[in-house]
């Protein structure tokens, strides 16, 4: 089981990048983000994840991954772009329930698809950047360039968003 739960993770504990993309700007986060959203792609023979996603400010979400776990990860989350016309969202993991991450690649990139309960979050592939950016600028620079490419995300994760519980 935690072996599964382990593969099923890879793609968040594998933080990307050591360097935002921009740090927390005035753009305001999608209306219907905030909620409990259960993964649709749960490996087999596991329970679905869950994501939390709660407001922090009008500008940055506070994300737990997967919620409810031993290995749950939390981050900041801020609209910083649009990428191939999607939105794009900075993620900064800024810990786990067993304390700070033992990694300064704390920074990943993810395009965001919300349709009423729907909602699909491809990471970037930092590969398909052909270098390791140095700096802000730079990596603005090579995802300008790749933009197009077919291979600069990651494969989709879905979620269904949970009805909220009877108050």
């Amino acid at each position: 089981m935690k072996k599964l739960m382990a593969i099923f993770l890879l793609p968040f504990l594998g933080c990307d990048f050591i360097i935002p993309l921009s740090p927390p700007n005035d753009t305001p986060w999608e209306a219907g983000l905030c909620g409990v959203w259960e993964q649709q792609e749960a490996p087999e023979g596991t329970p679905p994840s869950r994501l939390v996603v709660l407001p922090l400010d009008s500008r940055q979400l506070l994300a737990v991954f997967p919620a409810h776990s031993p290995d749950t990860l939390f981050a900041k989350a801020w609209r910083c772009a649009e990428l191939a016309e999607r939105p794009l969202y900075q993620i900064e993991w800024i810990g786990s329930n067993k304390g700070p991450l033992a990694t300064n690649r704390v920074f990943q990139l993810a395009a965001v698809e919300l349709r009423g309960n729907e909602l699909k979050i491809r990471l970037v592939n930092p590969d398909a950047l052909g270098t390791v950016p140095h700096d802000s600028r730079e990596l603005a620079s090579l995802l300008k360039q790749v933009e197009g490419e077919e291979h600069l995300f990651r494969a989709p994760m879905r979620f269904r968003k949970l009805p909220a519980p009877p108050s």
